[in-house]
């Protein structure tokens, strides 16, 4: 049962990584919360001399945890108004108008 739980909170470390890695928003929260609850499964299902391993994975996705919770909240995204964008589309368009008025 230890070594299932250390799969899966293994598992779980490769996508709580790329999930905080890539701009996923708040589904990086829930591969670390996974997990943390995998982890701790097998720290607790481990004897005195395995538990280091487990620990080791505990520590890791609580850091990923705190990665994606604090990414979430400090991180703020805002789409800025672009000014040129939009005088490049009026001018393609009048172009074109010309190109079908020079075609008739």
């Amino acid at each position: 049962m230890r070594i299932i739980f250390i799969a899966l909170a293994s598992i779980a470390i490769l996508l709580g990584l790329l999930f905080v890695i890539l701009p996923m928003g708040n589904i990086a929260i829930i591969p670390s919360i996974v997990g943390v609850l995998f982890a701790g499964l097998a720290y607790i299902k481990s004897d005195g001399v395995q538990k280091k391993f487990p620990k080791v994975i505990l520590i890791i996705m609580s850091v990923l945890l705190v990665i994606g919770a604090s990414k979430q909240f400090f991180v703020k995204t805002e789409l800025a108004k672009d000014d040129s964008f939009e005088e490049r589309v009026e001018d393609s368009q009048k172009k074109a108008i010309e190109e079908l008025d020079g075609l008739e």
